[in-house]
């Protein structure tokens, strides 16, 4: 009985550790999410001075393309981090969720085995007993 409590607790522990590991996922996909959109940020300012030190229009034409594109990939980029950082939430949560299930199905398993064994030496300490008194009789 002792080592189906035992297992018990160490899947609720296995639990509650890719549960901390799933909210740790996803606390830095945010902060990388947002690395990646200050990075953008300094990109556009960069090719704003840029074109204007060519003397081309930001607000239009190629210019305006640029900074579209350059806003567009920065976001895609943005948002794949976002997604990767919840999907590997996800898996831990998964694991979490598997380990839980797995020690309660150990210690289902120890539980079983132990009245097992209580009921199996009952019945060999009966049949002891009944052989015994029997032996006694003759």
């Amino acid at each position: 009985m002792d080592q189906a409590d035992y297992q018990e607790a160490v899947g609720r522990n296995n639990a509650q550790s890719a549960e901390y590991a799933a909210k740790d996922a996803i606390d830095r996909g945010a902060v990388e999410e947002q690395q990646q959109r200050n990075k953008t940020r300094a990109v556009l300012a960069q090719q704003n001075a840029a074109l204007a030190a060519n003397g081309m229009d930001a607000s239009s034409g190629t210019g305006l393309q640029l900074l579209s594109d350059t806003a567009g990939l920065g976001e895609f980029d943005a948002m794949t981090i976002r997604s990767n950082a919840s999907k590997q939430a996800y898996g831990l949560k998964l694991q979490g969720a598997n380990a839980l299930a797995d020690s309660n199905a150990a210690a289902i398993g120890s539980r079983n085995n132990a009245f097992s064994t209580l009921l199996t030496t009952g019945s060999k300490a009966y049949s002891s007993y009944k052989i015994s008194t029997m032996d006694e009789k003759k």
